[in-house]
């Protein structure tokens, strides 16, 4: 026989010999109604005689009330009996095998010294403490359920039995309570020990009481667990609440939930605060303080919050159709938050602050925030490992005025939406859309991207009726796409959209777009009803489409390398920079296109294809490589433009119009085939081809070029000047052909020169203006010689100049200027002798001869015609020179003249009296 077979047949022989004598005492009714008999009254006992230590007591007839007001040390202790009722009254302390409360009986534990009120036990020492009816400890009552061999406390199920606390009790066993049971406390309970606490009935808290389970196990709630009036309940372990458990906390309650030994690191050390198993937890003006404690919300479950705060520094998690609902409360954890298989989180009017490196919703899971402030936020010690995010098919939807603060790397992946209804996103590091995933801000939503945002593989973003601002980055790749909507888009970072399938179009929607720092489209964007600004860069390699819309280079850069079309839109450049890069593409219908400073450029081999489109140049620079088509609609320059290449139009209505500075030049010839109307200055360095000319005013020049035209040239105004040659027909009608420097013009074609029309034939020193003619010149208006005063001062010898030839010749100038200039001044003189000219249509040229001469008194005053003269003026020629025009007949006489001179050195004598004669025969 062993030791342990020893000791247990010891114990038994004890417990033989202690309860040998022991009996079984019942309680007889003497007492009247409402009144407490007394357990010390031998008489109130059958048998008689008060119990004695080991007795087994029975309290069972129907009406009997007992006071218990000394310690007992029983066998079994059983109060009630099926159909009784009755009572004991406690006031002591209570040892027993076993202490039943049957059906109809009532356990009442009473406080005899309320001042004092000193601490009683309760022990039970081999079965439970059963209730089946009821037991209270009043209040006042101090007791404490000690450790001991026994079952501990049970509810017993299906019987109604209450358990309710009014005063101090500490239990150190133990508890358990059935379906269909009541545990209530309305004072303070602290439940401690190495056991599990199983509530399966309804448990109260009430009455500003205070309730602190301490376990090494988890407390488990299967039934309904109510907290209210301001009660408190502390646990340093677990509560999970399912299998259609339910946790209601209300009016003021706290929860305060320790795990001492929590290391987040550590697995090991992991507790629960769960609902499971369609569950409830419902806290109202309520606090919920977890500390280490992992909060597990699961299958059909729902934890709700109204006015309340949960405070957690550890795991949320959301699985399996389980809700957390919050309404005018808060949550704010330091530790990670999931929710999965669809998990859903509803917040109104509520704040929810996540400070933690894991923040994430899977598979078909969904938040939904309405009027609520949401803070994603990475912990500085734990910025390297962090994931922040929605996968799957999860949504995170903020609506009515929400806000939503990232400040980590956060991922929209997979199909996962991210929505924001007439509420706020602030990014402070960087959000990202892959996969399929969704982003949609809309109803007066606005998003600022401080950080990065960036869409890649086939993600779609969404901005309808909002703002977005952009200060950092937001980027496209891949197949991803975008559609503004109604929107007031700024960009002050980078915005890169480039996705080159051209199947995935982006879409900019009667919506406002201010580029202040870096735009570049590789991809295909549709825009129609909206406004482009743009102050930095605006860069489009891929396809930009414009309808209805206007886009405004304020400053910077808008660089197209690819395909822009236009439809119904404008395009203005206050400042800055428009450049079509080579083999890019340019159109616009019915469109206006408005320079006001700034710089366009067309690069070489670039189309520009303007159809019903107006090109305005106020006071910028054009400068155009490509060939321009024009479809309708014209160009009107105020400021500088070059064309290097050609002007096509499909019909006589297009209209090229010069106000500004027009310079046509590069390697080749260029051909403006729309009709070109010139007011202002018109710079011809290459061989150029109009289809019609028509000059109102301002200057043309020829820098050893060619102009050609089928069309007649008109010079209503201004100047043709320079050296070069025209082909065609020149109807100078009120401008002038020559300027202020020598020049060669060549007219292949007929000259026809109207009443208000000028040539200007300019002589400085050894140079002199031409003007040839190879058809027929039809002359009239003013022949204006210009003469450098140097050039008069300086001559000691008889030149003849030829001025202007022709072919043929009808009628004759009616006027001619004589003026002297000074080239170092400025200062210009007009001359006048009152001399008599004629001319005759025989003549070939005009030519102009200088001779030194000391007459001055060559031409007499007269009454002349007023069809053709040498203009009065009080100036005299200079002493130095005799300047001749010898018209009609000139061409023969002055060349025999000059020659004659030359080779008999005839003195200046003579040659004046053959100058008098000529112009007598030209008087006659």
């Amino acid at each position: 026989m062993n030791l342990k077979n020893i000791i247990f047949g010891f114990l038994v022989l004890l417990y033989i010999i202690n309860f040998a004598d022991a009996v079984t005492k019942t309680a007889l009714k003497n007492n009247q109604p409402g009144n407490y008999q007394s357990w010390n009254t031998d008489s109130n006992w059958q048998p008689t005689g008060v119990p004695q230590t080991g007795d087994s007591v029975l309290i069972s007839i129907n009406g009997t009330n007992v006071r218990l007001d000394t310690n007992v040390d029983l066998l079994d202790f059983i109060i009630g009996n099926s159909g009784a009722q009755v009572i004991l009254g406690a006031s002591e302390n209570i040892k027993a095998s076993q202490v039943v409360t049957q059906l109809g009986g009532a356990l009442i534990f009473l406080n005899d010294t309320p001042s004092t009120n000193p601490s009683k036990t309760i022990e039970v020492t081999t079965e439970y403490f059963d209730v089946y009816g009821t037991v209270i400890f009043d209040y006042g009552t101090n007791y404490t359920f000690v450790p001991s061999t026994g079952k501990g406390i049970y509810l017993n199920q299906n019987t109604n039995s209450a358990f309710e606390n009014r005063g101090d009790l500490v239990i150190q066993t133990k508890i358990q309570t059935d379906p269909g049971t009541y545990f209530n406390n309305l004072g303070d309970i602290l439940i401690y020990g190495d056991f599990e606490p199983w509530f399966q009935g309804q448990t109260l808290l009430t009455e500003n009481s205070s309730t602190t389970i301490v376990t090494t196990q988890r407390t488990v709630n299967l039934g309904i667990f109510q907290m209210k009036e301001s009660s408190t309940m502390t646990l340093t372990n677990t509560l999970i609440s399912g299998l259609d458990g339910k946790f209601f906390a209300i009016e003021g309650s706290t929860l305060n939930m320790m795990n001492p030994l929590f290391n987040k690191s550590d697995p090991n050390t992991h507790v629960y605060f769960a609902f499971t198993d369609t569950s409830l937890g419902y806290f109202i003006n309520s606090k919920i303080n977890l500390d280490g404690i992992y909060t597990q919300i699961y299958v059909d479950t729902l934890l709700k919050l109204e006015n309340s705060e949960l405070v957690t520094n550890y795991t949320i998690l959301i699985k399996d159709n389980a809700q957390l609902y919050l309404n005018s409360s808060s949550v704010e954890t330091t530790g990670f938050t999931f929710l999965q298989i669809n998990g859903t989180m509803v917040g109104y009017d509520s704040r929810i602050l996540i400070k933690d490196n894991y923040f994430g919703l899977w598979d078909d899971s969904m938040a939904n925030f309405y009027n609520s402030t949401v803070d994603i936020i990475v912990a500085e010690d734990l910025v390297e490992y962090t994931i922040l995010g929605l996968f799957n098919t999860s949504q995170l939807v903020l609506r009515e005025h929400s806000k939503l603060l990232l400040d980590g790397v956060f991922i929209v992946y997979d199909t996962a939406q991210l929505g924001f209804i007439s509420s706020n996103l602030t990014v402070l590091d960087s959000l990202f859309f892959r996969g399929d995933s969704l982003g949609l801000m809309a109803s007066g939503s606005y998003v600022d991207i401080q950080g990065y945002l960036l869409c890649d593989q086939n993600s779609y973003l969404i901005v309808n009726e909002s703002d977005l601002l952009v200060t950092s980055n937001l980027t496209f790749f891949d197949t991803s796409t975008f559609k503004f909507i109604k929107s007031n888009v700024n960009i002050e970072g980078v915005f890169i959209f480039s996705n080159t399938e051209f199947l995935y179009i982006s879409y900019i929607m009667g919506s406002n777009i201010d580029v202040n720092g870096f735009f570049e489209n590789a991809g295909l964007i549709k825009m129609s009803e909206s406004f482009l600004s743009v102050y930095l860069n605006f860069t489009t390699h891929g396809y930009l489409e414009s309808t209805n819309s206007t886009t405004v280079v304020e400053d910077g850069l808008f660089y197209i390398s690819g395909n822009f079309k236009g439809s119904n839109s404008t395009v203005q450049v206050n400042n800055g920079k428009v450049y079509v890069e080579k083999e890019s593409d340019f159109t616009c219908e019915n469109c206006q296109f408005v320079i006001l400073n700034g710089n366009f450029v067309q690069g070489e081999n670039a189309m520009i294809n303007l159809t019903n489109t107006f090109f305005y140049n106020e006071n910028g620079i054009i400068e155009a490589n490509g060939v321009i088509q024009l479809y309708g609609g014209g160009i009107d320059n105020s400021g500088m433009f070059i064309l290097h290449n050609d002007i096509i139009p499909n019909n006589d209505q297009v209209i090229v119009r010069n106000n500004g500075t027009f310079v046509i030049k590069g390697q080749n010839s260029s051909h403006v085939y729309a009709p070109f109307v010139n007011n202002g200055k018109v710079e011809v360095n290459q061989d150029t081809d109009f289809n019609n000319f028509n000059q109102e005013s301002g200057k043309t020049e020829l820098n050893g070029t060619t102009i050609s035209s089928g069309q007649p040239i008109t010079i209503n105004g201004g100047n043709v000047e320079g050296s070069g040659q025209i082909n065609g027909t020149v109807e100078n009608n009120h401008g002038a052909v020559g300027g202020s420097k020598p020049g060669t013009i060549t007219i292949t074609g007929n000259y026809t020169q109207g009443d208000g029309g000028k040539v200007v034939i300019t002589v400085d020193g050894s140079e002199s203006s031409q003007l040839n003619i190879t058809d027929t010149a039809s002359l009239n208006g003013t022949l204006v010689v210009r003469i450098d005063k140097d050039t008069i001062e300086s001559n000691n010898e008889t030149k003849s100049t030829p001025v202007i030839s022709f072919n043929n010749s009808q009628g004759t100038f009616k006027k001619i200027q004589v003026v002297i200039y000074d080239k170092k001044s400025g200062e210009e003189v007009e001359v006048n002798n009152d001399c008599k000219v004629k001319t005759e249509q025989t003549s070939k040229s005009y030519n102009i001869l200088l001779t030194p001469s000391d007459d001055r008194d060559i031409c007499k005053p007269s009454s002349s015609d007023s069809t053709s003269n040498i203009t009065s003026s009080s100036t005299k020629i200079s002493r130095n020179a005799i300047i001749a025009i010898v018209v009609s007949i000139g061409g023969t006489a002055i060349i025999i003249c000059a020659i004659y001179y030359l080779k008999h050195k005839t003195s200046g004598q003579i040659l004046r009296a053959k100058l008098k004669k000529l112009i007598s025969i030209n008087n006659n």
